[in-house]
């Protein structure tokens, strides 16, 4: 039997750049025993930063749950001529089998009306959930079209869904599960373009 598995391995930010050796050592639970032992020379480079955002950082915290298995820690955002660019921090808390997709609506304050959105599975469809491992943490980019959006106040809301099967049941860090299964982004977005 083959059994593949990927692991985020934190890093000490301090840690110089140079030459390492990673190794990774199989041992038989109940006694300890070594079973097998492989090693790689890895580089890490001198201005290597790291791939999973800390959490003090991000702009925006979230922190909501989808399925149990996927925790949105939180995103920022930017207008960029006629792109909203938003980056979605992203926790995996259990691998996940199905492949999902997130939506991102933008929503006018004064009447609720959809005015831009973007349905996408991760990192433009080249990452889908199936691929997630296990205490990854990632950073995605994900880009609005707001050329036809007039300027003024607006919110962010984000789920994730299947088609077959519907929206992936959404909770709070309270434990409380959000209506229509979907977080509503407290902080207003405001565009100034034009």
């Amino acid at each position: 039997m083959v059994v593949g598995e990927r692991y985020a391995l934190p890093l000490d930010p301090a840690l110089p750049g140079g030459d390492y050796r990673l190794a990774i050592r199989i041992q038989e639970a109940s006694s300890g025993q070594e079973l097998a032992t492989q090693e790689w020379a890895i580089r890490v480079p001198d201005d290597a930063q790291p791939l999973a955002p800390v959490l003090a950082d991000i702009p925006y915290p979230v922190d909501v749950t989808f399925g149990s298995r996927m925790w949105l820690l939180g995103y920022d955002h930017q207008e960029d001529g006629d792109r909203l660019v938003l980056h979605l921090y992203w926790q995996v808390l259990d691998t996940l089998s199905t492949n999902y997709k997130v939506f991102v609506h933008l929503i006018r304050i004064s009447d609720g009306a959809i005015v831009a959105q973007q349905d996408t599975m991760p990192r433009g469809w080249s990452y889908p959930t199936s691929f997630w491992s296990r205490q990854e943490t990632f950073v995605d980019r994900l880009d609005l079209d707001i050329g036809a959006v007039e300027p003024g106040e607006y919110r962010l809301v984000l789920g994730v869904y299947k088609a077959e099967t519907g929206r992936l049941p959404a909770v709070d860090a309270a434990g409380n599960r959000l209506a229509d299964d979907q977080v509503v982004m407290k902080e207003a977005v405001t565009l100034r373009r034009r």
